[in-house]
């Protein structure tokens, strides 16, 4: 629990992540808050730097009010914080100073999204934002824009011979979950439902020197590549 501040009650804490500074980013829902710490060092010296939020009714949807926040993420780029507004059916977004930048989602008027209680929340190495609603896993761009999906399927090779390899692994590693999958007897791959952007393939198997792709994903289409790999030795 955290330390009581300006007449919140911090206890309840749901969720946490630590930015680039050492610092942590903590939502308190029974506070209807979150609150950004100083750097930090022994657990039993968390200093409260800000707590951002605190309206006790939930009635109010201005930015930077919450009701019932649950999941956070930092963006790994620029550091931005993301906070799943649940009770109001949004995400709201600030920069790491805690300075309201944006909101997405059904709760705010216009905006279209359907998704309604967002909870768990993660940010990938592109800005991609992955969101646990009651609707299911959804997928948005920095701005809540949500994000397609395509497909990726293609063969690993023997550079030299051009003679498909089998057992391959081939991995993307640039969404937040990373994606694994091994070649058949044909050297044949796929991946389903990759987020549309850029991506990168790396092959890896025995006796060979890794190879790697980047090719880029249209959603609703299928990309198709092969990669190629050069023995060791």
């Amino acid at each position: 629990m955290l330390p009581p501040r300006d007449g919140i009650t911090t206890g309840g804490v749901n969720d946490f992540e630590f930015d680039a500074y050492g610092r942590l980013i903590t939502t308190i829902p029974n506070g209807n808050a979150f609150a950004i710490t100083d750097p930090v060092v022994p657990t039993q010296m968390i200093v409260v730097q800000r707590i951002i939020g605190g309206a006790q009714d939930g009635t109010s949807h201005n930015p930077g009010d919450f009701y019932a926040p649950r999941g956070v993420a930092v963006d790994p780029r620029n550091q931005e914080i993301y906070i799943t507004d649940t009770g109001l059916d949004r995400v709201q977004v600030f920069d790491n100073q805690g300075n309201f930048i944006r909101m997405f989602g059904a709760g705010v008027s216009g905006n279209g999204l359907g998704f309604t209680a967002p909870t768990a929340i993660e940010v990938d190495s592109f800005g991609n934002v992955y969101v646990v609603t009651q609707e299911g896993l959804q997928i948005f761009n920095e701005y809540g824009q949500p994000i397609s999906y395509g497909s990726i399927e293609g063969y690993v090779k023997d550079k030299s011979t051009n003679v498909p390899l089998d057992n391959a692994v081939v991995s993307i590693s640039s969404t937040y979950r990373v994606f694994y999958t091994a070649t058949d007897e044909k050297g044949y791959f796929r991946f389903n439902s990759v987020p549309q952007g850029d991506h990168t393939l790396i092959a890896s198997r025995n006796g060979y020197q890794a190879g790697n792709v980047n090719l880029f994903v249209n959603g609703g289409f299928k990309t198709t590549t092969t990669i190629y790999m050069e023995r060791t030795g």
